[in-house]
């Protein structure tokens, strides 16, 4: 019998040694915010409970729909799938099994939880490569696939392929066709593992191995899809490795994968970092190690290749904070203005879900700090670029707007004080009318918006910790 708060709901009835399905639905009044779902046995006997599942009516392959919204609200050109390092462990094809017949997915290729620890250690996997195909389409993000390399066989990775780029005629489209979608899903960028370097085993104390490998399943892989763009990650800080890796196939490669955090739960400034070194993120962190990683790229010959900077975050594994903001905001401002001088052809940033863009919590979905950022940001996508100086400020990034005006972005790095700030250019005079709208965080994770106006020639201030966009019109 199933029952909430102690009423009986519906009573649900098995034949000996069958399994059985049982889907139905309950009303909770809005007032109910935590209700006792519970399930009883009636008769003497063994029950064996496979998956119980309890969600909304509106769910979207198991999503809420305010969480796909707010995803939508962020404007996001790219969504990559199934990681990151997760993607080492995803064993898509039992995906094609119903969601309630799906092996959950435990991890015991990385040391510790830090993967799972979210949910007691294993993933029920409800998202499979379909479903994660209809959330790219409902949120208008490309998707992006990163194929396994260090434990599942290779097999797979080129399955996999052919299941999203191959025609009817292969089996695995025909399969995708089964399944209800005949035509190719538009996947074009495919990255080869995640991070070998550090958790291929093997590969990862040999390059020449790591790269051995590579080759052989970017031949499976354009053996399906001639025109796929294939990124091959590398690390600065293992040079040796890097260059026994792309010395054998950097050739291969359309994009040369870069990652970057300030922190995370493994570094040894975890915890640590201060206000100043977050202040400093580009010129004592970001910027150093992309040097780094630009003269190895030289060095072995591939200036030709750009980069995909498709890890960036001030940490990962954890929720945004005015502290990480600080972060997040002086590198988007940075790859908004500079990316093409450095020949970086893409970012994304990592992670979207309650680790800085979005909160998904119980009962609502809100922006999280980071992702405040990048809604403001997107004012900015598209637009004519303009040369821009920060007048002290570490990071600024300016666009031409709509009739004439200027639109800059720049954030403070100080929280404790307020930065002046002044606003000039050959584009209009003291007297342009300036609209400075500003999102100061705080320290519940929310923001604040104030919004203030004046002319060019008075000045501004930011407040402490903020990120601003001034719209700019020259005088009539």
């Amino acid at each position: 019998t199933l029952c909430m708060d102690g009423a009986p709901l519906a009573r649900l009835d098995g034949r000996p040694c069958r399994m059985a399905q049982h889907t139905l639905s309950v009303h909770l009044p809005a007032a109910m915010t935590e209700p006792q779902i519970e399930i009883s046995v009636d008769t003497a006997g063994t029950v064996r409970l496979h998956a119980v599942s309890l969600l909304p009516a509106d769910h979207t392959d198991g999503l809420r729909p305010d969480a796909v919204a707010a995803l939508r609200s962020l404007s996001l050109s790219a969504l990559r799938f199934p990681g990151g390092c997760y993607a080492e462990v995803y064993p898509w094809k039992d995906g094609l099994l119903p969601p309630d017949l799906r092996p959950p997915i435990r991890t015991d290729l990385y040391d510790g939880d830090f993967l799972l620890r979210d949910t007691y250690g294993y993933d029920p996997f409800d998202t499979d490569i379909d479903a994660f195909m209809r959330l790219c389409a409902a949120v208008g993000a490309q998707p992006e696939l990163t194929l396994p390399l260090i434990r599942l066989p290779l097999d797979d990775a080129a399955d996999l392929v052919e299941y999203c780029r191959g025609g009817t005629d292969t089996p695995f489209g025909a399969l995708r066709a089964e399944r209800g979608h005949p035509a190719p899903y538009p996947v074009h960028e495919w990255y080869i593992g995640n991070e070998v370097y550090y958790f291929g085993g093997e590969m990862a104390q040999d390059g020449a191995l790591a790269a051995e490998k590579t080759a052989a399943l970017i031949r499976r892989v354009r053996a399906v899809d001639p025109d796929a763009r294939l990124v091959l990650g590398f690390c600065a800080h293992r040079p040796e490795w890097t260059r026994a890796y792309l010395q054998r196939v950097g050739h291969l490669a359309d994009r040369l994968s870069l990652h970057f955090y300030q922190t995370n739960e493994v570094d040894k400034n975890f915890g640590r970092v201060t206000d100043a070194e977050r202040a400093a993120v580009l010129a004592d962190a970001f910027l150093p190690e992309l040097a780094r990683a630009e003269a190895l790229v030289r060095e072995l010959g591939l200036t030709d290749v750009p980069f995909s900077l498709d890890e960036w975050a001030y940490s990962w594994g954890e929720p945004g904070s005015p502290q990480s903001m600080i972060t997040d905001t002086q590198l988007l401002l940075w790859l908004m203005q500079n990316a093409d001088a450095h020949h970086i052809a893409k970012a994304l940033y990592f992670h979207p879900v309650n680790e800085g863009l979005i909160r998904v919590g119980p009962q609502t979905t809100v922006p999280d700090l980071t992702g405040e950022v990048f809604c403001m940001a997107s004012a900015l996508r598209g637009r004519p670029r303009l040369s821009c100086s920060a007048d002290g400020l570490p990071a600024a990034a300016a666009v031409q707007g709509e009739d004439g005006a200027v639109l800059v972005m720049t954030a403070s790095v100080d929280r404790t004080a307020d930065t002046p700030v002044r606003f000039s250019s050959p584009l209009f005079g003291g007297g342009a009318r300036v609209t400075l709208r500003q999102l100061i965080a705080r320290a519940d994770g929310t923001c604040e918006e104030r919004v203030t106006t004046g002319t060019a020639n008075e000045g501004f201030y930011l407040y402490p910790g903020a990120a601003a966009l001034a719209v700019i019109r020259p005088e009539d």
